[in-house]
């Protein structure tokens, strides 16, 4: 066989993995905001706003100090070379045990205060039960990142749908009891032990044990210490807004603003699921920078990827106050103005939003806390600013800033790289403009009432 043919052999496997695994992942998201939809529905009815406003803050918390702590234990095996290497993999699986346990340390003793500054007595007692999915979590076999860098995605879907079924069910159940956010914590931490259990069952590939090999964690840490300060700044840009909201408004007003924001990030929580289980890969194993062909089929795949996103985001950014206000009951019709000026604010994020991935892929991890970072300064400025001059309303505006600040810098860098697709960037853009302008002369009346 010639080298020509088995280069086309070799590239037609690899987009008949990544279009798999881009099915599989929209199978995820799909099937996995469908049943947060049902379930979200199915507890509106059961519970009060407050008790959403109390779960967003206790999830923001934990995962907040999650973020924090991450040193990239997942993008360093998958960009690693090392995927057999089962030292490497057991170093990498005991520094991710230890920081599982120390985020649920941290936050057990902290439950306390955070109770108070919030001024909910219910959290200091929920937050040490529900910070224990961080030791759940921590425990995830490393088998499950490989699974990951080699776009065998068919079993980890078929678990993570069955484990967040089991956790919905659970909290339905609770919440005929309970009436209260114990029902959410209860469920959430059922369907992540099941989770966890099913991995190790089910997943092809050895049992982690712990293990310390010194020179594996210098180069674990001297990759993930860029990611860490990244990861703190991507806390700023997705969670902020949630810790805000509940102290400088009220809980009741942050759940409503919580199921809008569910319902408006949909379509970027399912364009960053597609970069890091399908685009992210592909910049590791093809580099865009080393040959016109790499540029040409990561080209591809973008555009393809963008296509999806932006016709999730348009549908949400056109009728998603309308569905609002059909679907749900007139305590939370109010979240239907907000849903739209939060799918404006994200557009951005959907047009430049995998660049972050390239760098990634190129090492050049200090380049992406950088990009991170100006977007959160911006973003939380804004954040500030815009809740005390105009309220939810500016809380839900504020993303855009941030985004737009780190754009320069994003671009220059993807450029560098031999990464940027400016005609990628220039047609999507000038639809998600065009479909902001349509939305807001259709929607006028919804957004009369956010003022």
């Amino acid at each position: 066989m010639s080298a020509v043919a088995t280069n086309e052999k070799a590239s037609w496997g690899l987009r008949r993995r990544a279009l798999a695994s881009m099915g599989w992942t929209i199978a995820q998201l799909g099937g996995s905001q469908a049943l947060r939809f049902a379930g979200n529905l199915i507890l509106a009815r059961l519970l009060y706003p407050e008790a959403f406003g109390v779960m967003a803050v206790i999830q923001t918390v934990i995962t907040g100090i999650a973020m924090m702590s991450d040193v990239g234990i997942k993008p360093s095996i998958i960009r690693s070379q090392s995927e057999n290497d089962q030292a490497f993999l057991d170093t990498a699986w005991t520094i991710q045990v230890l920081r599982g346990l120390m985020i649920w340390v941290v936050l057990t003793a902290a439950a306390g205060q955070i109770a108070d500054f919030y001024a909910s007595e219910e959290m200091a007692s929920l937050i040490p039960l529900a910070a224990a999915t961080a030791i759940l979590a921590g425990l995830y076999p490393t088998k499950l990142y490989v699974a990951q860098k080699n776009l065998s995605l068919k079993r980890v879907v078929l678990i993570d749908l069955f484990a967040q079924i089991t956790g919905l069910g659970t909290m339905v159940l609770l919440a005929v009891v309970l009436r209260g956010p114990l029902a959410l914590v209860i469920g959430t931490l059922v369907g992540e032990a099941i989770k966890l259990s099913l991995y190790y069952l089910v997943l092809p590939g050895p049992t982690n044990r712990l293990r310390w090999d010194t020179e594996d964690v210098q180069k674990l840490l001297s990759f993930g210490q860029w990611i860490t300060l990244g990861t703190i700044a991507g806390f700023v840009i997705s969670h902020a807004d949630k810790l805000v909201i509940g102290r400088l408004l009220n809980l009741e007003v942050l759940g409503i603003y919580n199921i809008a924001f569910f319902l408006a990030t949909a379509s970027t929580l399912l364009y960053r699921a597609l970069i890091d289980s399908v685009l992210f890969p592909l910049y590791c194993k093809h580099p865009p920078w080393q040959s016109e062909k790499n540029f040409a089929d990561i080209s591809k795949a973008r555009h393809g990827l963008s296509a999806i996103g932006f016709s999730a985001w348009a549908v949400l950014a056109i009728f998603g106050s309308q569905f609002i206000q059909l679907v749900y009951d007139d305590r939370y019709h109010r979240a239907g103005a907000l849903l739209l000026l939060v799918s404006y604010a994200t557009m951005p994020t959907l047009l430049w939003g995998s660049y972050g991935g390239c760098l990634l892929a190129a090492g050049e991890s200090r380049k992406f806390f950088i990009v991170v970072a100006v977007t959160a300064v911006a973003q939380l400025i804004a954040l500030f600013y815009g809740v005390y001059a105009f309220g939810i309303i500016g809380a839900c505006l504020a993303p855009i800033a941030g985004t737009l600040a780190a754009a320069p810098l994003n671009l220059a860098y993807a450029r560098r790289l031999g990464a940027w697709d400016i005609k990628h960037d220039v047609l999507f853009l000038s639809v998600g403009c065009a479909v902001i302008v349509a939305s807001y002369f259709y929607n006028f009346r919804y957004l009369e009432l956010a003022h």
